[in-house]
């Protein structure tokens, strides 16, 4: 596995006495789409702010690419942020708002960025012109308008150079504010919430371009959102927050398949959360839950007895003839959501959902089932 691009150590955020950040350890690697995901007041975005230098952290590190940043500015990270409201200058066209990125960079800086002041004077003589400081900054010119368009194709802006921003769309508005920070090719690209002005058929969409972009750009993107569908559509990797602690890092089929707590549980997706007692006989293993037991897989962190927390997704459930079923609910309502119907039930009093592909009758009784593998277990 390569070294991790940005560790946090330890990282806390105090305000007033409160740890909004409390005491996080995560590493990111190059080229991953790592997503922070939770809700309102989680961390996430103090979090964010920290790693691009916005705000200071409390105790802990931030190392980025084996150097230690807590002190460094946020120009002087190898990183660029595109915020929830884009902030692009509304009296400069597109072209102009991606060139800013590097026209207001130090000269020193553009010389490294177009590979050294030697190799631009040895350009500039080439073309029988002089060298000073007016001919160089022509040439620079020129590169970072090269470099904007570069961007702008990338983010398929190339034939909106021209257009004010109150000429484009919410997506062409994000597209552009994307290109204005990879222009400067930064290593890591920080997103907060930059979705959530954008309508739902243009967020869906934007969700898949963003996906695709970074594949392209081979740079580690970091997304904050509190939306779960925004996190499992797009992310290699998400961590999930909530009172200022990472609850669970994984990929987003274990987090989802795989929650390690109530909290994630209930987050991510829908959940039915019973209390539940795992057993082992035979070589076999078993849970009992509304007291019928159910055959499941083997958990290794788990001795025969033990009490626990049973997960089963509403779409798990597999509704069968009420003569065949250990499990008999009645249906309280049954509403269709478009490709399944979500239908609400009650075992002894307690609520079960479930999601099928076939309509059942309000005040009707069902029979269940769920395959052992459709069986998820948590501590208490």
């Amino acid at each position: 596995m390569p070294d991790p691009i940005i560790e946090l150590k330890d990282l806390v955020q105090n305000f007033d006495g409160v740890n909004i950040v409390d005491h996080i350890n995560l590493k990111i690697y190059p080229n991953e789409f790592v997503t922070f995901l939770g809700p309102s007041g989680c961390g996430k975005t103090s979090t964010l702010r920290m790693i691009a230098g916005l705000a200071s952290p409390t105790s802990g590190e931030i190392i980025i690419d084996g150097k230690i940043f807590n002190n460094i500015p946020p120009y002087a990270r190898p990183l660029n942020t595109v915020f929830q409201k884009y902030a692009l200058f509304p009296n400069m066209n597109v072209l102009q708002n991606v060139m800013i990125g590097l026209k207001s960079r130090p000269m020193n800086y553009l010389y490294n960025f177009f590979g050294g002041k030697e190799k631009l004077e040895s350009e500039l003589k080439s073309q029988g012109k002089k060298v000073n400081i007016l001919s160089l900054r022509k040439l620079i010119n020129q590169k970072i308008e090269e470099e904007a368009k570069k961007a702008l194709a990338l983010v398929k802006l190339d034939n909106f150079e021209k257009r004010a921003i109150n000429q484009m769309s919410g997506g062409q508005q994000q597209r552009a504010a994307i290109a204005r920070a990879i222009v400067n090719r930064p290593k890591i690209l920080l997103l907060d919430e930059p979705l959530s002005a954008l309508d739902l058929k243009l967020r869906e969409n934007m969700q898949y371009e963003l996906k695709e972009m970074q594949r392209e750009l081979g740079i580690t993107f970091i997304f904050v959102t509190h939306d779960q569908t925004e996190a499992m559509t797009m992310s290699d990797r998400i961590v999930v927050m909530a009172n200022g602690h990472i609850q669970q890092d994984g990929s987003p089929k274990d987090i989802y398949n795989m929650p390690k707590n109530k909290f994630v549980a209930n987050f991510v997706g829908e959940s039915n959360i019973m209390d539940g007692v795992y057993h082992i006989r035979n070589n076999k293993y078993y849970v009992t839950f509304f007291n019928q037991e159910f055959e499941m897989e083997e958990y290794k962190d788990f001795v025969d007895g033990e009490k626990c927390s049973v997960v089963i997704r509403p779409e798990d459930w597999d509704v069968i003839p009420v003569e065949k079923a250990k499990l008999i609910v009645e249906v309280q309502t049954c509403i269709f959501k478009g490709v399944t119907y979500e239908i609400c039930a009650l075992f002894e009093g307690k609520e079960i959902v479930i999601h099928d592909y076939l309509e059942v009758t309000p005040g009707s009784k069902i029979g269940l089932t769920i395959d052992p593998y459709e069986i998820h277990i948590m501590k208490d």
